[in-house]
């Protein structure tokens, strides 16, 4: 899909290698742009898809990778490197479980799929064609759920690797600290302080 889509318009794909064995099952696109489609493709299976120098890159969340397809350099990070930093969880309720529905042509009725196990539940409102999608679809959802909520921002000095998508790599802060994460915005600054990076990462897993 990525491919066809790259090609109409005149463009190069780039698709990670975890994603290329994923087979998608059948998929309306109704009063929707490609770009739309492909999100859509991409938040169910916890991806991201972005055009960039004349590529369309579609790759698992925490693949950073380049507009060439290629791996993002990892930002790893000491206390000592940064300014300040904080941390905050303002999650208020424990992950539970997430259900999905799919439709069981063998039995004609629809079934039910869970990622998760406990409370809250939640339950999505689309109705999937097979339970290989529905189970995907849950799990994905379950993993946003998880690490919803979950917030780092940093103030160092400046650092022009940092962007978004790169990988952020904390050591000897928290041990709640000390994990993978993703950048999700950097913001470079510069004035009579000097030149400063700013940046907020939410959680890979």
């Amino acid at each position: 899909m990525v491919k066809k889509v790259a090609v109409e318009h005149g463009l190069q794909s780039s698709v990670s290698q975890r994603l290329l064995a994923v087979a998608l099952p059948h998929i309306d696109q109704i009063d929707e742009s490609d770009m739309n489609l492909l999100s859509r493709v991409a938040r169910n299976h916890d991806a991201i898809a972005k055009p960039g120098d004349g590529r369309l890159i579609m790759a698992k969340r925490g693949e950073s990778l380049t507009a060439s397809g290629k791996p993002m350099p990892e930002l790893h990070i000491k206390p000592s490197d940064v300014s300040t930093w904080t941390y905050s969880n303002s999650l208020r309720a424990k992950t539970g479980a997430v259900i999905a529905t799919y439709q069981d042509l063998s039995k004609g009725k629809p079934l039910e799929c869970q990622a998760g196990e406990g409370v809250p539940v939640r339950r999505l409102r689309r109705r999937f064609p097979n339970k290989a999608a529905a189970q995907q679809v849950a799990s994905s959802e379950l993993s946003r759920i998880k690490r919803a909520g979950r917030t780092l921002s940093i103030s160092m000095k400046g650092y022009p690797e940092a962007k978004a998508e790169t990988r952020l790599i904390p050591r000897k802060f928290r041990s709640y600290v000390d994990e993978p994460w993703l950048i999700t915005q950097a913001v470079h600054s510069l004035d009579r302080s000097g030149y400063r990076t700013r940046i907020s990462a939410e959680p890979i897993g």
